[in-house]
């Protein structure tokens, strides 16, 4: 009996033992303890400060840096190429030589032109000598039509002074003898007949000096024709010269070679689709960017806007321009509609090579200094807030958030200008939440006999 009663004694200090033991498990320390060891579920509100800064709206774009010119160099006549002057990257002047097409048959081409200009000057000279003859001739037969009209003239005096004579005879008759008479008839007769060979010749001489002026027009023509032939001549060995010069290729501006796509011995068919023999770009120190803006923003891009861009091979360095031109002509970029803006890229150090990728932005607007809050402030709203309506910032007054509707201004992705009641440099806005919740550590448990497992 009493070993029964201790048994029980001992049983009920081990249960006591138990209720006590778990419930300090459950709060170590008191209520005191527990409340150090188990926060409750906290929300802090995350926080910036208006500030006043500058804000800087840019547009992205890619693009590449291009040479602003790049001259195609082809052969305007055709043959074999002898000789090459220049390779790839090799700095060229205006007219230097870059290759040559074997001049041979051009050589050709050329004197035999030199000869038939000869030849035609020539003419010229014999036919010049033929007119002057003729001239000569003419002025020859200008003198026996003037001897010839001389002689007319005095043959006519004699007819004349010949019809008087006959005249007077016939009126005095009665004192002049019928052979007198006679006499006078003959010689009157033999005046006629040597005033009208008088007349014959002169006008044979007349007809002469007609025929020698045809003749003489005639020559002249020819000879008009012979120094068209001359001129003809004269033109054609122009072009021969003109070709023999252009089978030296030359470079058309100043620049470096960036392209050498022929080789010599290679045959060269000059045509409407004549082969590219070397590309030029004209001055690498002055570049530009070709860079692809998209429909969306393309509408805040405009002429003399600062350009920024930068190319992987000098990571870090930022290359300044600016807008030039703005293309109107769209093309598609996987299936969204996009415009080429055209940027300079000053490149006195030749860094910038044709065809390299350029991350760029364009700024489209730059602000004064002015009061801007993180871009988050305006888009957090506390829990359990849906409203929509004005844009609006959370201030933290009192240890509560209080809404405040702001305007917003220029926004560079980070920042946001902001102006309304209440906001002034250093005041607090809310951007976010800091979820404070902690969990407990895992209670101990303990045996039916009071041990800690």
């Amino acid at each position: 009996m009493r070993k029964r009663t201790v048994f029980l004694i001992v049983l009920l200090c081990l249960g006591l033992w138990q209720l006590v033991g778990a419930d300090r498990l459950a709060h170590p320390g008191g209520a005191e303890g527990g409340a150090s060891e188990l926060a409750p579920l906290t929300e802090t509100y995350r926080l910036a400060p208006v500030t006043s800064r500058v804000l800087v709206e840019r547009v992205p774009a890619t693009g590449s840096v291009e040479p602003v010119a790049l001259v195609s160099v082809s052969s305007q006549v055709s043959g074999q190429i002898k000789t090459i002057y220049v390779d790839f990257n090799a700095r060229v002047a205006k007219g230097d030589a870059l290759a040559q097409i074997d001049p041979l048959s051009f050589e050709i081409a050329v004197s035999m032109a030199q000869a038939e200009l000869d030849v035609a000057k020539a003419s010229v000279t014999a036919q010049e000598e033929s007119i002057a003859g003729l001239r000569a001739d003419l002025l020859a037969r200008g003198h026996e039509r003037d001897a010839a009209t001389a002689a007319e003239d005095q043959a006519r005096v004699l007819r004349d002074d010949a019809e008087a004579d006959v005249g007077r005879k016939t009126v005095l008759s009665s004192l002049s003898s019928v052979a007198e008479q006679q006499k006078a008839r003959t010689a009157l007769a033999s005046a006629e007949a040597q005033l009208r060979n008088a007349e014959a010749a002169r006008k044979a001489r007349e007809a002469a000096i007609l025929q020698g002026q045809a003749g003489l027009r005639a020559a002249e023509a020819q000879l008009e024709n012979i120094r068209a032939g001359v001129r003809q001549r004269e033109a054609a060995l122009l072009q021969a010269t003109a070709e023999l010069e252009r089978t030296v290729i030359r470079a058309p501006v100043d620049g470096s070679v960036t392209v050498r796509s022929v080789e010599p011995g290679q045959t060269v068919a000059a045509s409407l689709q004549a082969p590219v023999l070397f590309t030029i770009a004209q001055d690498l120190r002055r570049m530009q960017v070709m860079a692809t803006v998209g429909e969306a923003d393309i509408g805040r891009i405009r002429v003399g806007q600062a350009f920024e861009f930068s190319v992987d091979a000098y990571p870090g360095r930022l290359f300044r321009g600016e807008v030039l031109q703005i293309r109107v002509q769209p093309h598609s970029v996987q299936n969204v509609v996009a415009y080429t803006v055209v940027a300079s890229a000053p490149n006195p150090d030749l860094l910038l090579l044709p065809g390299m990728t350029a991350t760029s932005t364009i700024i489209v607007q730059q602000t004064a200094p002015t009061l801007a809050v993180p871009s988050a402030a305006l888009r957090f709203r506390p829990p359990g807030d849906t409203r929509q309506g004005s844009p609006k910032v959370y201030v933290l007054t009192g240890g509560a958030v209080v809404p405040t509707e702001v305007s917003i201004g220029t926004s560079d992705g980070g920042f946001t200008e902001i102006s309304g009641p209440g906001i002034a440099p250093g005041v607090e806005v809310v951007t976010g939440l800091v979820d404070m919740r902690r969990t407990p550590p895992a209670p101990a448990s303990a045996s039916l006999f009071g041990f800690l497992q």
